[in-house]
């Protein structure tokens, strides 16, 4: 089977949203409320969990990229914010662990 370079490259395009998010979430269900946004504690500053927009493809009430996590045991909790009306109550807690990686690089020397 013949494929045109234009053909190719629209097929390697597609693939790449799938290979950008590969990864891991902290996801919550959606709502049917409006949402202006979201609050997680227990996380490190700088994760971007001071303020969450809501997903807008509505398949999850937010989205945040945990890639950047460093390793550690966490308990997070999440709010619903509506603007003026302020937020909710602290959801349940919800713990989780990041692994560190397990093995140090092993046979490390020069090679000619």
């Amino acid at each position: 089977m013949k494929f045109s370079f234009s053909t190719l490259v629209l097929m390697i395009s597609a693939c790449i949203p799938a290979i950008a998010q590969a990864s891991p979430f902290l996801v919550c269900d959606p709502t049917t409320e409006t949402i202006e946004y979201y609050v997680v504690s227990g996380l490190p500053t700088g994760m971007g969990a001071e303020k969450i927009t809501p997903d807008v493809t509505k398949k999850y009430g937010f989205m945040l990229d945990l890639s950047t996590l460093p390793p550690g045991e966490y308990t997070i909790k999440a709010k619903a914010c509506t603007g003026p009306w302020g937020c909710s109550a602290d959801s349940l807690p919800f713990s989780f662990k990041r692994p560190a990686p397990s093995q140090s690089p092993l046979g490390i020397g020069l090679s000619q």
